[in-house]
Protein backbone atom coordinates (compact mmCIF):
# COMPACT_ATOMS: atom_id res chain seq x y z
CA UNK A 1 0.00 0.00 0.00
CA UNK A 2 0.67 3.34 -0.88
CA UNK A 3 -0.52 6.52 0.21
CA UNK A 4 -0.49 10.42 -0.96
CA UNK A 5 -1.90 13.56 0.23
CA UNK A 6 -3.99 15.66 -2.88
CA UNK A 7 -5.91 18.04 -0.51
CA UNK A 8 -4.57 20.70 2.36
CA UNK A 9 -7.43 19.81 4.34
CA UNK A 10 -5.83 16.29 5.02
CA UNK A 11 -7.47 14.08 2.03
CA UNK A 12 -5.22 10.80 1.38
CA UNK A 13 -5.27 8.32 -1.84
CA UNK A 14 -4.49 5.05 -0.86
CA UNK A 15 -3.28 2.73 -3.74
CA UNK A 16 -1.70 0.03 -4.58
CA UNK A 17 2.28 0.69 -5.18
CA UNK A 18 2.68 -2.31 -7.69
CA UNK A 19 0.17 -0.62 -10.27
CA UNK A 20 3.66 1.17 -11.40
CA UNK A 21 4.97 -1.96 -12.10
CA UNK A 22 1.97 -4.00 -13.50
CA UNK A 23 1.90 -1.49 -16.74
CA UNK A 24 -1.77 -1.78 -16.22
CA UNK A 25 -4.17 0.48 -18.38
CA UNK A 26 -6.92 2.59 -17.00
CA UNK A 27 -5.38 5.05 -15.47
CA UNK A 28 -6.30 7.96 -12.90
CA UNK A 29 -4.85 11.11 -11.78
CA UNK A 30 -6.15 13.13 -8.97
CA UNK A 31 -5.37 16.86 -8.84
CA UNK A 32 -1.52 16.72 -9.50
CA UNK A 33 -0.97 13.37 -8.37
CA UNK A 34 1.01 10.66 -10.29
CA UNK A 35 -1.14 8.53 -12.25
CA UNK A 36 -2.33 5.11 -10.53
CA UNK A 37 -4.35 2.23 -12.04
CA UNK A 38 -6.69 -0.17 -9.45
CA UNK A 39 -8.87 0.60 -6.78
CA UNK A 40 -7.80 3.36 -4.70
CA UNK A 41 -9.71 4.13 -1.37
CA UNK A 42 -10.03 8.50 0.22
CA UNK A 43 -9.95 8.93 3.66
CA UNK A 44 -9.03 12.04 5.59
CA UNK A 45 -6.16 11.91 7.80
CA UNK A 46 -3.68 13.51 10.18
CA UNK A 47 0.25 13.29 11.27
CA UNK A 48 0.54 12.99 7.68
CA UNK A 49 -1.38 9.51 6.70
CA UNK A 50 -0.98 8.15 10.62
CA UNK A 51 -3.87 8.83 11.69
CA UNK A 52 -7.04 8.15 9.71
CA UNK A 53 -9.91 10.79 9.56
CA UNK A 54 -12.97 11.39 8.24
CA UNK A 55 -12.70 12.52 4.50
CA UNK A 56 -13.57 16.27 4.01
CA UNK A 57 -14.16 16.38 0.04
CA UNK A 58 -17.54 15.42 -1.08
CA UNK A 59 -18.23 13.29 -3.88
CA UNK A 60 -18.80 15.87 -6.50
CA UNK A 61 -15.92 17.99 -5.92
CA UNK A 62 -13.69 14.69 -5.93
CA UNK A 63 -15.16 13.20 -9.01
CA UNK A 64 -14.27 16.93 -10.67
CA UNK A 65 -11.42 16.94 -9.94
CA UNK A 66 -10.02 12.86 -10.86
CA UNK A 67 -8.86 12.92 -14.72
CA UNK A 68 -8.93 9.00 -16.43
CA UNK A 69 -6.14 8.66 -18.72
Amino acid sequence: MESDEFDVRGNWLYFDEECFLRGASGRYQVDKLIPVSGKGVITGAVSDGVVQADVSIGIDELRSRIKYL
